[in-house]
Formats: C-alpha cells, sequence, structure tokens
C-alpha cells in the first residue's frame, strides 16, 4: 500500500515539474524578443554606419520589456558585426 501512494506522489510530482525543467536543459528562449522587439525596432540606433542616433520611444520600450541579458547571450557573430546591441544598454 505505502509503495502504491509513493508511486502515485512520484508520478504527480514529475508531471508538474516537467514543464519547469525544459529551461534548464538548453538556452534560453528570447529569439522572438530579439527580432521582432529589438531588432526591428531600434535598427536605427543599432546600426553601425554612420552617427550615433538616440533610440526612439518604440525602442525604449521594446528594450525595457525584454530580456537584454538573454538578447546579449544569443547574438551571433554577425549580428555583433552588424549592429552595435551595446549602445542600447547605456
Amino acid at each position: 500500500m505505502a509503495t502504491k501512494v509513493t508511486l502515485e506522489l512520484l508520478v504527480f510530482v514529475l508531471v508538474l515539474l516537467m514543464p519547469t525543467t525544459h529551461q534548464a536543459w538548453g538556452e534560453p528562449d528570447c529569439y522572438v524578443e530579439k527580432e521582432l522587439l529589438v531588432l526591428r525596432k531600434c535598427r536605427f540606433t543599432i546600426k553601425i554606419l554612420g552617427d550615433y542616433v538616440s533610440p526612439n520611444p518604440s525602442c525604449r520600450v521594446a528594450v525595457d520589456h525584454s530580456d537584454m541579458a538573454c538578447i546579449c547571450y544569443i547574438l551571433t557573430i554577425e549580428e555583433n558585426t552588424r549592429a552595435r546591441i551595446f549602445s542600447l544598454l547605456l
């Protein structure tokens, strides 16, 4: 009887924990934020060619609502050479 209760409790706990553990298995999921929010709305501020352009209000809102640590972590080398993303963090 005690084994059956323990087994049921173990299964119940595993079912509850499965949706939260997938984030620890891989990298964070902030690709949508990176593409839609930051790289599109702040494209004039982060372009490397030309003078610095101050962020517009929609860019500031996008940066405020994004996980910038996650976005900076998943930037590719190509994106780093095309954009100065760190100008948004200042």
